[in-house]
C-alpha cells in the first residue's frame, strides 16, 4: 500500500474525505484537510497555510527491479502521477459542488510541498520513496461544500458503469477546464459529454428492447428509429426531444419542466454558444458556461435514470409473460 502526504497551495476550511474513487484504474482514498502553518516559510514564496493531502492506494507497478532490488524509481513515478490526478479531481469536484465559479487552476508537480511517499509493504516498516525537491505557488482558496453535501462530492467521484464511462470522463475534463481557465475547451467538452452520454443511454435502452420477448417497440420499428436517431445530421436537441420521447418515454423539451421551458431554453442557448465558439473565435460567457456545467450534469443523470428504467422494464428472454 502506498501512502503519500503533501501540502498544496489550495485552502479548505474543513476536512474533505476520505473520498474513494478510481484514477485510471487505481482506486484511491483521498483526504484534504486544513494544514498547519508553514514552518519555516518556503523559499518558493507560497502564501497562507495551504491544505494537507493524504492519498493511499495499491500500486500496480512492479515492485522488484531487474536485479531483485526494490524499484523506488518506478513507484515514485507512478505515485506522483496518481496523487496529482487524484488531488485535481477532488479539488475541482468539491469546488463544483460548492458552487465555486472562480478559477482554481490545475495542480501540477511544482505545487506539491513537503512530499512524503511511503510504501507500507508487508510487515516491514514504512519506507520513504525519494521524489526530489519541488517548488510552490501562491495560495488559492477553495470554496468547498458544507458537510451536508459531502455525499454529493462522493457521488460525483464514483465511477459510473462502463456504459457511461466516456461521457463521465468528458464531464470531469470539462470541470477541470472550467476551473483551469480554458473556457473554449470546457464548453466543447460539455457538448460532447451530452452527445456521448445520450448515445450511450439510447444504445443501452435499444438493446434492452431487442432482448425483450414482448416490447412496446417491434424490432423492425426500433431499428428504423435507431438509424434515424443516430444519423450524424440529426441535431442533438432533436435527439433529446423526439427520440428521447420515443425510446425513453421522456422528452427533455416537453417533460423536463412540464409547466415551463427555462432549462430547455438555457440548454439550447448553451448549444448555440458552443457552436459559435467551435466554429469562430469567440469565448463563452462565464455565466453561460457555469450554467452549462450544471445542465450537462442534469442531462447525464437523467439519461442514466431513463436508460436504467427501460432495462428494468424489459425482462430477459425466457421470463414469464406479464
Amino acid at each position: 500500500m502506498i501512502k503519500v502526504t503533501f501540502r498544496i497551495p489550495r485552502e479548505v476550511a474543513n476536512v474533505l474525505g476520505p473520498l474513494r474513487f478510481d484514477v485510471q484504474g487505481i482506486v484511491c482514498d483521498v483526504t484534504l484537510s486544513p494544514a498547519p502553518a508553514r514552518v519555516p516559510p518556503p523559499q518558493g514564496g507560497a502564501e497562507g497555510k495551504g491544505a494537507q493531502v493524504t492519498v493511499e492506494y495499491q500500486p500496480r507497478v512492479n515492485r522488484i527491479g531487474a536485479g531483485g532490488a526494490f524499484d523506488d524509481a518506478a513507484l515514485a513515478s507512478e505515485a506522483l502521477e496518481v496523487v496529482v490526478r487524484a488531488s485535481n479531481r477532488v479539488v475541482h469536484v468539491a469546488a463544483y459542488v460548492g458552487k465555486n465559479q472562480k478559477p482554481v487552476p490545475m495542480l501540477d508537480l511544482f505545487d506539491l510541498e513537503e512530499l512524503v511517499c511511503e510504501d507500507h509493504h508487508g510487515a516491514g516498516a514504512p519506507r520513504q520513496i525519494p521524489s526530489g525537491g519541488l517548488l510552490t505557488k501562491n495560495r488559492i482558496r477553495v470554496k468547498e461544500p458544507p458537510a451536508s453535501q459531502m455525499a454529493d462530492v462522493q457521488k460525483r467521484l464514483n465511477a459510473p458503469s462502463s456504459v457511461f464511462l466516456e461521457a463521465e470522463s468528458l464531464w470531469h475534463d470539462s470541470v477541470e477546464a472550467f476551473y483551469d481557465g480554458r473556457p473554449r475547451e470546457a464548453i466543447i467538452l460539455l457538448r460532447a459529454a451530452i452527445e456521448v452520454g445520450w448515445h450511450a443511454g439510447f444504445d443501452q435502452a435499444a438493446e434492452a428492447y431487442r432482448r425483450c420477448p414482448w416490447g412496446t417497440l417491434p424490432v423492425a420499428l426500433l431499428d428504423s428509429i435507431v438509424e434515424r436517431a443516430k444519423n450524424k445530421r440529426t441535431p442533438v436537441p432533436q435527439q433529446l426531444d423526439e427520440y428521447s420521447k420515443t425510446v425513453f418515454g421522456f422528452s427533455f423539451r416537453k417533460d423536463w419542466e412540464p409547466d415551463k421551458t427555462e432549462k430547455w431554453d438555457r440548454l439550447n442557448s448553451f448549444f448555440d454558444e458552443r457552436h459559435a465558439v467551435a466554429h469562430r473565435t469567440g469565448v463563452p460567457r462565464p455565466e453561460t458556461l457555469w450554467a452549462a456545467l450544471s445542465l450537462t450534469r442534469e442531462v447525464l443523470d437523467k439519461v442514466k435514470d431513463l436508460a436504467d428504467a427501460v432495462v428494468a422494464s424489459c425482462p430477459p428472454p425466457g421470463s414469464p409473460s406479464p
